[in-house]
């Protein structure tokens, strides 16, 4: 599985409204891209406006085909919208045993 990290830097004022748009994305892709296993945004202690969203995908396909989905694209303006800077990501690969 590849399992994305990324971390996301809020824009001061906005969280509230940043954390109701990640939740419901990641109900959309949750409930509609049966590869992607894990979608699920954390806060980072003390750092009101730093956040982590943790991704698992089954492989580069499922990821290919998230960044495809209508939900997704139409989400990047937003993103650009609260977002005060580029978010930083993380590749990993799980060790299966």
């Amino acid at each position: 599985m590849i399992v994305i990290i990324a971390t996301l830097e809020v824009r001061p004022g906005r969280t509230a409204e940043f954390e109701r748009f990640m939740t419901e994305l990641a109900k959309t892709v949750v409930a509609s891209e049966p590869a992607t296993h894990v979608y699920q945004l954390c806060r980072i202690p003390g750092h009101e406006s730093r956040y982590r969203m943790i991704e698992f995908y089954t492989d580069q396909a499922a990821i290919d085909a998230h960044v495809r989905t209508p939900w997704f694209r139409e989400a990047l303006p937003k993103f650009e919208e609260l977002l005060a800077a580029k978010p930083q990501l993380e590749f990993l690969r799980t060790i299966d045993g």
